[in-house]
């Protein structure tokens, strides 16, 4: 409840003062002062080693203490009482809207109680994400240490520092509690997205259907149930472009007063915690941040006061990164993973691939109950598109891995937390790009005959809804295409929604009312549809049972052959042993499930380490280390490769028993 805690004081104080209209910017502003308090803890902890259960308590009761004293204080100082705040609060809004906070407030209830229901199932998590958790505990640091798996050190971390605060709070007891770093996330981020919609100019029917078509995707809906990460570096990027919009809708200019400079630092943390968690999101960065820079010229704002806000920022988020930094330039001789980063994106000056890329991705989005075989339509379409460009459709340079036939031609809509679809929006945003395009083209062509009325203006105007779409645009381009990029679009999609909503209100605006129903109509049978679906599939996963059988849901859905084979075994074997060893020894593969089985050691063992690991982590081996006993697990069935026992450090290990072909026991 601390933490809880600490993010309601965290918007209390920075909410004191502010207008119902403004409310969520100051929200924003908790948000990005509370995660970097939990950034700036755990590294300072961490070089000290002391990043432990006791710490990490007393330091969040000492904050919420703090926060309370400076709320307290604020409020006694500006004549305030909760009466009057809340009576103000509901004398400001409607009962419609009122309403829809009451059902927000249940649904948010809801996902929170689904999410901590439901064990960690996932692959990234069980064989990485979570492991990491576990060795920064043991170390009582987020310093680099030795693993067979480098995703455990070079994957963007800041989320697992929250869920490190988690764990040493309460994880170790129950560890679905990691789901609920996705879930509250999420629900900010719906609150996000009917903020952005209100702000550029949507009704109250506007901005409600904005967040319900992005809360309803079922890619955003099943991440928000998960312990990936994508949920939460959304958050960051609707944080900066809410803040963002202050900048383009103020009265005033750019300026370097007290609220120029907090909405600087803002910005600035925010990216930056965006970047720690994973940077996929930057590409929409990217493109609003030239929207600004162009609403800024336009209305005249001093250049020289713009350098200086850019080298400010940049200066800033540099600050905020360096620790990770140094980490990885020791570990792998550069700023970050060559294989996590680059390896990802469309890295070519042939603009030919990102077209096919683009296209590619699209296909991944769109496949619904009403359109089962549309996948071999696009398919076609797509291997038509890379003959013409001469261009290979499954080149690596735009390929994940796979090929695209395989990977789409059984493509169906689903519901999984790493490859659900996203068809509603998509196919109202490829709706409204031909309109718009067929506006531009008719536009072009009055032009070129000088026909029409002289007061005809360019269809497309720089706004919020061009940044959006070419957001997303340059995203789906610009991530190579692969079966997973629909969770790595989740703010993508948010931005998008809003753009979408706002499109449907200007029809209904301009054109017709009529036209505007059936849109919200049709789009609204879809989304039911969809949300049901979800809701039932997602409520299947929910957890029942004893520890044993909980450790049985770990891999039940995806590598129920290394439960049999590994994880049964082995907790045979050391229960029937009955021993307790100083320190267990660990080689494995990397991919195979390591948090399951390091959770199952640690009730045997006071440490448990990697060992022969021939990776950049290497160089954090301690030789001079010699374990108890060596527990050997490789990925796939290696029959009796080790019979002849272990070498290792000088030490010779005789097997104690092949408990399967993937699992060897040794002891000294």
């Amino acid at each position: 409840m601390i933490i809880v805690a600490g993010i309601v004081l965290s918007i209390m104080y920075a909410s004191i003062k502010v207008s119902y209209e403004r409310c969520i910017v100051r929200v924003a502003y908790a948000i990005t002062g509370l995660g970097l308090f939990i950034y700036v803890l755990t590294e300072v902890l961490s070089l000290f080693g002391k990043m432990n259960r006791f710490t990490c308590t007393a330091t969040w009761i000492i904050y919420d203490c703090i926060l309370l004293a400076l709320v307290l204080s604020q409020w006694r100082i500006n004549k305030m009482r909760l009466t009057d705040i809340t009576h103000e609060i509901l004398a400001k809004i409607s009962a419609k809207e009122y309403l829809c906070v009451a059902i927000f407030a249940v649904y948010g209830l809801f996902i929170c109680l689904l999410s901590v229901r439901i064990v960690p199932y996932n692959w990234d998590s069980l064989s990485y994400h979570l492991s990491r958790l576990w060795f920064w505990t043991q170390n009582e640091s987020v310093g680099h240490f030795t693993t067979s798996d480098t995703r455990m050190l070079g994957t963007p971390a800041f989320k697992e520092f929250i869920d490190l605060h988690l764990y040493l709070l309460y994880g170790k007891n129950n560890d679905s509690v990691f789901n609920l770093t996705q879930s509250v996330s999420y629900l900010f981020n719906i609150l996000f997205v009917y903020s952005i919609a209100r702000r550029i100019g949507c009704s109250f029917k506007g901005g409600l259907f904005a967040s319900v078509l992005f809360a309803t995707s079922p890619t955003v809906f099943a991440e928000s149930l998960s312990t990936q990460t994508d949920e939460f570096a959304a958050l960051w990027i609707f944080v900066f472009v809410s803040v963002l919009l202050e900048l383009v809708y103020c009265d005033d200019k750019l300026q370097l007063n007290k609220r120029g400079i907090i909405r600087l630092c803002v910005l600035a943390f925010s990216l930056a915690l965006s970047i720690l968690t994973k940077p996929s999101g930057l590409f929409c960065v990217a493109v609003f941040f030239f929207w600004l820079l162009y609403i800024c010229l336009k209305r005249g704002d001093n250049i020289a006061l713009i350098v200086k806000w850019i080298l400010l920022v940049a200066a800033i988020m540099v600050i905020t990164i360096l620790p990770e930094a140094i980490r990885n330039i020791v570990t792998y001789g550069a700023i970050s993973d060559p294989w996590q980063g680059p390896g990802q994106l469309v890295l070519t000056f042939d603009l030919r691939y990102q077209i096919v890329n683009f296209f590619k991705s699209i296909g991944y989005f769109l496949p619904g109950v009403l359109w089962p075989s549309f996948n071999q339509i696009w398919q076609h379409m797509v291997y038509y598109l890379g003959y013409v460009l001469h261009i290979d459709v499954d080149s690596l340079i735009i390929s994940e891995g796979g090929n695209y036939h395989d990977s789409l031609i059984y493509k169906i809509e689903n519901y999984e937390y790493d490859t659900a679809t996203n068809s509603v929006i998509t196919i109202l945003f490829i709706v409204i790009s031909l309109v718009a395009i067929a506006k531009c083209v008719w536009y072009f062509i009055c032009r070129i005959r000088k026909t029409g009325s002289t007061s005809n203006t360019c269809p497309v105007r720089l706004g919020y809804s061009t940044a959006a779409f070419a957001a997303f645009i340059v995203t789906c381009a610009f991530v190579k295409s692969e079966v997973y990029v629909c969770r790595y679009m989740i703010a993508a999609f948010g931005l998008l929604a809003v753009a979408i909503s706002f499109q449907i209100q200007k029809l209904g605006e301009y054109r017709s009312k009529l036209l505007e129903g059936v849109v919200y109509g049709a789009a609204g049978l879809l989304i039911c549809s969809q949300f049901i679906g979800m809701t039932n599939y997602h409520m299947g996963h929910i957890f029942v049972g004893t520890d044993e059988d909980r450790a049985k849901a770990y891999y039940e859905t995806y590598n129920m052959s290394e439960y049999e084979s590994v994880y049964v075994v082995l907790k045979q074997y050391l229960e029937d042993k009955g021993e307790t060893y100083h320190s267990i020894g660990l080689k494995m593969d990397a991919g195979a499930y390591s948090y399951p089985t390091l959770r199952l050691l640690e009730e045997y063992s006071d440490s448990v380490y990697f060992i022969d690991v021939y990776n950049s982590s290497s160089k954090y081996l301690d030789k001079t280390n010699v374990p108890d006993s060596i527990v050997v697990i490789t990925f796939s069935d290696m029959g009796d490769m080790y019979s002849e026992g272990y070498s290792y450090n000088g030490y010779n290990y005789m097997r104690d028993g092949q408990l399967s072909g993937r699992c060897n026991v040794f002891i000294k």
